[in-house]
């Protein structure tokens, strides 16, 4: 894992959440110097975030620095729990309250531990489904709410770039 030094001031509320400062990242490298290693450790690998969040994060910051957009596939955790377990497809669906049900512990907000944890919840859900991550990215929408065709809501197939 690494902190990337931005090359922005720091939100109040990002500190207050995540708990880290400027002081924290003033030695380390920027977005520039750990780009090539990011694409080359994700490669053809699928993507999976809990929220679009990171995948906003990311978009946000590599545009911001006009550094190309990789053509990674994602897929939203969130989404995977809310099509396949039905006490959290409308609500309550936060990554707490999800490790929370299953037994899960860890350190909210930090970056590494809610890394963790999503990845528990995606083998989880994909382990009782006996699916792979691309059998999730291939799938129809199954759920009700997605019979109208928009945007296939559980898949999230869509790349970081442009706008699919």
């Amino acid at each position: 894992m690494y902190f990337i030094r931005p090359q922005s001031s720091f939100s109040r509320m990002n500190i207050e959440i995540h708990g880290v400062n400027s002081n924290q990242v003033k030695d380390a490298p920027s977005i520039f110097d750990i780009y090539g290693n990011i694409i080359q450790f994700i490669g053809s690998n699928v993507v999976v975030s809990y929220t679009e969040f990171d995948q906003r994060a990311i978009t946000k910051c590599l545009l911001d620095h006009d550094l190309p957009l990789p053509s990674w596939q994602w897929v939203d955790a969130s989404v995977m729990v809310r099509d396949t377990c039905q006490r959290f497809s409308t609500s309550g669906y936060n990554l707490a309250n999800v490790c929370k049900e299953w037994r899960y512990a860890f350190d909210h907000h930090d970056a590494l531990e809610d890394a963790k944890a999503c990845g528990f919840v995606t083998i989880t859900i994909l382990r009782e489904n006996n699916a792979s991550i691309t059998k999730w990215l291939n799938a129809q929408p199954s759920h009700p709410r997605n019979s109208n065709n928009s945007t296939q809501r559980f898949t999230q197939k869509r790349s970081i770039e442009g706008n699919e």
